[in-house]
């Protein structure tokens, strides 16, 4: 693979969240360079105990800066403890006046309390009086936990008490900021002491005369809303973004992060009235994107667009977080391409944390760090692909000549903070938008999206085109939309005069800024073929592939194309050719190719447009293994005890619950003093090697069976620091684990987790100080029980485990004896074959495989589901060797949800908080949740 720069490598959110010592910071510092990371953020969260913003912490920003400084890396700061970014770890909120705001609404009699009271009984709002009986009824509130914003004083307390204080101590190169998820009040309808001032200076009107529109629908509603929601964009653009944007510029420092809820209209009106204005504002502009599922293209999209359009090359995704522990390579790799194929192209993988221990390990997995099996062992190749990849895209433009009118305004009007109703009240708004999407994917038609902010400051109309700063576009299409500024019904007006041309997909306006106004001009005059032959190729029944026709610097077109489906052939039309140079960022190597191109399920291609002739290529027939396997010696094995019975006097026992209950009901009775925990295993053969593996839980002592076992060795692993050697001590039949331990927490923990209207600022920087944790029993046994299928042919549930001798052959390691499993498993297998013309073929999922073929290694399946082993293969029988490593996933869990294999993993999967009753929940399942890990 290429040698690519630092600034285009991959660049992790590296979680600091323990109490922090500088020289292992600086070794995992190194371990990242090892990987082919090419930076890092340095990330305060939950876990924390050294000080937010304290000596030590500065102390230990300046050792990670330097290390970084030689070897050529980027050291980033993040700009907040938690999210979202504001608040300055809480210390702002120490002043009510700091504090964001925001209205609640009910309807009955005048209340001389209220902010403000509406008489509803005729058509048009009007203030009420004392006596009125049939009121709106409206008040304003402080939230507990995040700063306004929105307000330009707190702002500039926030760059002081944050910003300056890096500037201040940075002798050591430090690149910028990452701000995360900042947001006008997300909890409530929002507001903020600035709107009377804006509402006064820009529109001369009291805003109290109005803000009850927001609830009801009166007349002049839509004209509200339009200014209330453009109000409060325009204030957080002009007020954080702008302000935070304008201090980093000033002295040097890149900004970038992402705000929140990219990814439809009713997410964006959630958080910010609007997401693509903000990019102006950041010098590397970013998204988010969660989970394991694969959503439209709307979020990377969007930044992608903006970017084109003001001339920003790089464009970050905060990518994988709460994907859980199974996700493979592979399905990231297709995670993370669905959003590079759309524009998106430096890697900042969430997360890499500093310690894994307790909570930690809970933080949204998977996680980018050594105790990930795949990632100890593959995470340089994983880099150096997207590094390469990002670089590429970083380089070269897409070729769109089709500009998207965003609808946001138009979600302004429906939008209702506390509705029920799918996306808020926006579901048409939404599903129009949607379809628009999909339709353009499947046609093939590059396309940027306009925001009417955007356009407004750097658009203009030459003939018949529409320029948006650096792009230019031939055809407009308008999804369903209500409305439009006035500065945008100027463009378009213009735009139709000379002749361009404009395709309605969707409702025509019928409103100008929120009032009544009629379009005349605006008709569609083009149609989808057309744009369509526009294109500089053409493509017929693509359904799941998502294609991007790009120039690099140097004039080469490609076509990079991402199958997010099945496997398919589709056949291209080429304006510019009449073959492809197919190359290889794995192997580094090119193939010619006729347009006719196959695509593996989930198969990525670069596809360079040439007029060659291709070479007709002998195909391999594909080998599948299944059936029996030999195992390689004894396996290192795992079995997860995360049910135990508690006592506060080491004589009375709960029932067995499950750990997180445990911590529940001790932190519901703000516990402080000495807490028994007692874990049971059952043994048919007691193992010759068996280590009990402990988390950090402020341990006092461990006893195994009534004897006194004591700390010996280090633990094989890495999330658990305690080890103990039990083997001598278990015995047949039930085995009792008691473990003493001095627990407490502090007030802090008590006020996030139970405080009155405490929102996710506070719980995001929580560190508990005392752990309920699994225990882990680590050696050369097996582990059996009752198993049976899941909901789907992925997952086995079982339970009822004991321990016993291993097996030498499998057909699955859940239910042969390694359903708890990580690391890595040698499997043998002996096949006979008629003749040698063979790629090995994985089609379920997997995290890295090494294949030996008659003893001889073949190389290592990660990033591609095939391999070819025909140079190794023999007539008759042939022994293939498997190296499989396996992820934690079966180790850590979630084990016990209703869905058992959720897409979306995060604390509150494995917490349960406030919904433990008597030892139980309704989302708690006692069965334990496998997944296959055989990917034959």
């Amino acid at each position: 693979m290429k040698q690519v720069e630092k600034q285009y490598r991959c660049v992790p959110f590296w979680s600091w969240n323990d109490k922090l010592n500088k020289d292992e910071l600086v070794k995992q510092v190194e371990w990242m360079n090892e990987n082919g990371v090419g930076g890092f953020f340095m990330h305060a969260r939950g876990g924390l105990k050294t000080e937010y913003l304290g000596k030590e912490w500065f102390e230990c920003i300046d050792a990670c800066s330097k290390r970084a400084q030689e070897l050529g890396m980027e050291a980033y700061a993040y700009d907040e403890n938690g999210w979202p970014s504001g608040f300055v770890g809480g210390k702002l909120l120490e002043d009510l006046e700091n504090h964001d705001r925001y209205i609640t609404h009910s309807f009955g009699e005048y209340d001389k309390n209220a902010l403000v009271s509406y008489d509803i009984t005729t058509s048009a709002l009007k203030r009420a009086k004392v006596g009125d009986e049939n009121c709106l009824n409206l008040y304003e509130h402080y939230s507990t936990s995040t700063a306004d914003i929105l307000n330009p004083e707190v702002v500039d307390k926030f760059i002081e008490m944050t910003h300056e204080k890096y500037k201040k101590r940075d002798k050591y190169d430090l690149k910028g900021f990452f701000t995360d998820e900042p947001q006008y009040f997300r909890w409530g309808t929002p507001y903020t002491k600035m709107l009377p001032i804006y509402f006064k200076e820009n529109y001369n009107e009291d805003i109290l005369d109005g803000l009850g529109l927001l609830f009801v629908e009166k007349r002049g509603y839509r004209d509200f809303r339009y200014k209330y929601w453009r109000a409060l964009q325009e204030l957080m653009l002009e007020n954080f973004a702008k302000k935070i944007y304008d201090w980093c510029d000033k002295y040097g420092y890149k900004l970038t992060g992402h705000y929140i809820e990219e990814n439809c209209l009713a997410g964006q009106m959630l958080c910010c009235g609007g997401i693509m204005p903000f990019y102006e504002y950041e010098h590397i502009p970013g998204i988010d994107y969660l989970g394991r599922g694969i959503d439209n293209e709307l979020s990377p999209k969007q930044v992608s667009s903006v970017s084109a359009q003001l001339g920003k090359k790089q464009i970050l995704t905060e990518t994988f977080a709460a994907c859980g522990w199974n996700i493979s390579p592979m399905d990231l790799k297709k995670i993370g391409e669905m959003q590079y194929v759309a524009g998106v192209n430096l890697m900042c993988q969430h997360l890499l944390p500093y310690k894994e221990s307790g909570q930690r390990k809970r933080d949204y997995p998977a996680h980018f760090s050594s105790i990930n099996p795949w990632v100890k062992e593959g995470f340089s190749i994983f880099n150096d692909y997207f590094s390469y990849l990002g670089k590429l895209i970083a380089n070269s433009d897409e070729v769109v000549n089709v500009g998207v009118l965003h609808p946001i305004r138009s979600a302004y009007f429906d939008y209702k903070r506390t509705s029920n109703a799918p996306y808020n009240g926006l579901e048409k708004l939404e599903k129009s938008m949607f379809g628009l999407i999909e339709k353009l994917c499947r046609l093939g038609i590059g396309h940027h999206y306009i925001d009417e902010t955007i356009l407004a400051k750097h658009g203009r109309v030459e003939n018949d085109s529409l320029i948006v700063g650096k792009c230019k576009y031939d055809y407009i299409i308008l999804p369903d939309m209500y409305t439009m500024d006035k500065t945008t019904e100027a463009f378009l007006k213009d735009y139709a005069s000379n002749g361009g041309k404009i395709l309605l997909d969707g409702k025509k306006p019928q409103y100008l800024e929120g009032n009544r106004y009629t379009y005349n001009y605006l008709k569609t005059n083009t149609g989808w073929d057309e744009i369509v032959k526009s294109q500089p190729y053409s493509i017929k029944n693509n359904k799941d592939v998502r294609i991007a026709y790009r120039r690099d610097e140097n004039g080469n077109e490609f076509i990079y194309a991402v199958n997010l489906g099945d496997e398919i052939t589709l056949d291209f039309d080429l304006k510019n050719g009449s073959s492809f140079n197919d190359y290889g960022i794995l192997n580094d190597k090119n193939q010619v190719i006729s347009t006719s191109v196959y695509f593996d399920a989930g198969q990525s291609r670069l596809l360079y447009v040439s007029n060659e002739e291709p070479k007709e290529l002998q195909e391999k027939k594909r080998l599948t293994l299944n059936g029996s396997f030999t195992v390689e010696g004894k396996l290192d094995n795992y079995i997860t005890l995360d049910t135990l019975s508690y006592s506060l006097n080491g004589v009375d026992y709960t029932e067995p619950r499950y750990h997180m209950c445990a911590l529940d009901e001790l932190l519901k009775m703000k516990y402080k003093g000495r807490v028994y925990l007692k874990y049971s295993v059952k043994i048919n053969t007691p193992p010759e090697k068996c280590l009990l593996l402990a988390e950090e839980m402020g341990i006092i002592s461990i006893s195994v069976n009534g004897k006194s076992v004591n700390k010996e060795g280090k633990s094989p692993l890495e999330l658990a620091k305690e080890c103990y050697n039990i083997a001598k001590a278990l015995k047949k039949g039930e085995n009792e684990i008691i473990i003493e331990i001095d627990y407490y927490q502090g007030e802090n923990v008590y006020y996030a987790l139970f405080g009155e209207n405490v929102t996710e600022s506070l719980k995001n920087c929580l560190a508990y100080d005392t752990d309920i944790e699994p225990i882990y029993l680590y050696g050369d046994f097996g582990v059996y029980g009752d198993f049976e299928q899941g909901k789907n042919e992925a997952i086995i549930l079982g339970n009822n485990f004991y321990i016993d001798k291993q097996k030498g052959e499998i057909t699955s390691l859940e239910c042969d004896g390694y359903p708890f499993i990580s690391g890595q498993a040698r499997l043998k297998k002996k096949i006979n074959l008629s003749d040698t013309g063979y790629v090995l073929y994985i089609e379920k999922s997997f995290h890295l495989a090494e294949i030996y073929v008659n003893g001889t290694k073949v190389g290592e399946m990660m990033l591609e589901r095939s391999l070819d082993i025909s140079h190794l293969l023999k007539v008759g029988e042939n022994e293939i060797e498997v190296v499989l490593t396996l992820g934690n996933r079966n180790l850590l869990g979630p084990f016990h949800t209703n869905e058992e294999e959720p897409y979306f993993v995060g604390p509150e999967t494995f917490e349960r908080f406030g919904s433990w009753e008597n030892g139980k929940s309704r989302y708690y399942n006692p069965k334990y949740a496998f997944v296959k890990a055989l990917p034959f």
